[in-house]
Parts: C-alpha cells; sequence; structure tokens
C-alpha cells in the first residue's frame, strides 16, 4: 500500500508539474510573440526616426 502511494503520489505530482510547464510555455509563447511583434514594430518605429544619417556627432 505505502509504495502504491507514494508512486502515485509522485506520478500526480509530476503530471501536474508537466501540465504547469506546458500552460507556462503556451503562455510563454504567446507573449514572447506579442513581445516580438512589438519590439519589432518599436525597432523599426526607432529606426526610422533616429536614422543613424541623422545623427550627428
Amino acid at each position: 500500500m505505502a509504495p502504491w502511494s507514494g508512486f502515485i503520489d509522485r506520478v500526480s505530482r509530476r503530471l501536474l508539474a508537466t501540465q504547469v510547464v506546458r500552460l507556462m510555455l503556451r503562455y510563454q509563447f504567446g507573449t514572447a510573440l506579442l513581445g516580438g511583434l512589438f519590439c519589432g514594430a518599436g525597432l523599426e518605429f526607432f529606426m526610422n526616426v533616429w536614422s543613424p544619417r541623422d545623427i550627428t556627432f
């Protein structure tokens, strides 16, 4: 009884961990995608507004 309960507890904990990791990865992927889009747009805007030709040293 004790080994089986420990095994089931370990397996359920591992399944919960994989679910949490999967959710985190999905959320992180969506956040990274949105962040990449925003960063790309911001970088494009920055490069268009502050082009190196306009900067005089």
